[in-house]
């Protein structure tokens, strides 16, 4: 049996297993080709790997609101090795642990006695990334930023970040709303997108590695 491992962070490993009869397979070929066996499984799942990171990568726009390339840059793969033989795998892997979040779902909590920011006005639009100078804790320190709780609405009795606009009072925009946890939902399909490449790929990698390492 052999592995195409999935994994997110240090926190979490999922395995997709990709299945052939291994001792029939030896039996069936002849000495150079049993010999070959390791560095074709090795190649395989390494090429099967890479498949489906790219795979990942192209398909992150379907599901977020990519800003920067650097959530895209974080899916990576670390190759399968030939001595590790029979026990070989190829890791697709995200080194961002909250996009772990994004598969499973979950709840963000802030730390200790602080509080997740959500970004509103704060962004230009939903697109567009959150800039360092309007980050909560640099916007604070300028006149005309502070938090208050909110009066009205579907948020009313919650802490928010606001800017006042203008010399007058009013008005005021909401910067950020200031929460001790938000719910993430499930909105990603990591592990289903590997696994349909993974089972797409294996065979034909397997056989063409196994053919070239012969010839």
């Amino acid at each position: 049996m052999d592995a195409l491992a999935l994994r997110w962070g240090m926190t979490r490993t999922l395995e997709i297993s990709v299945t052939h009869d291994v001792p029939a397979l030896v039996l069936a070929f002849n000495g150079l080709m049993r010999e070959q066996i390791p560095f074709a499984t090795a190649v395989a799942l390494t090429r099967t790997g890479v498949a489906a990171r790219n795979a990942i990568r192209q398909d992150l726009p379907k599901h977020f609101t990519i800003r920067r390339p650097w959530v895209a840059n974080g899916i990576i793969l670390v190759s399968a090795k030939k001595k590790d033989w029979p026990n070989q795998k190829a890791i697709v892997a995200s080194r961002d642990d909250f996009m772990r979040r994004q598969e499973f779902g979950g709840k963000k909590t802030a730390r200790g006695s602080g509080v997740v920011a959500i970004p509103l006005a704060a962004r230009a639009s939903k697109s567009d990334p959150t800039p360092p100078s309007k980050w909560p804790g640099r916007v604070l320190r300028k006149r005309g930023y502070f938090v208050a709780t909110i009066k009205t609405g579907q948020a009313a009795g919650k802490q928010a970040v606001f800017h006042r606009t203008g010399k007058e009072r009013y008005p005021l925009e909401v910067l950020y709303l200031l929460v001790k946890s938000v719910e993430v939902p499930i909105r990603w399909d990591f592990r289903k997108r590997v696994e349909g490449v993974a089972q797409r790929e294996y065979e034909t990698q397997f056989v063409t590695a196994l053919g070239a390492a012969i010839r």
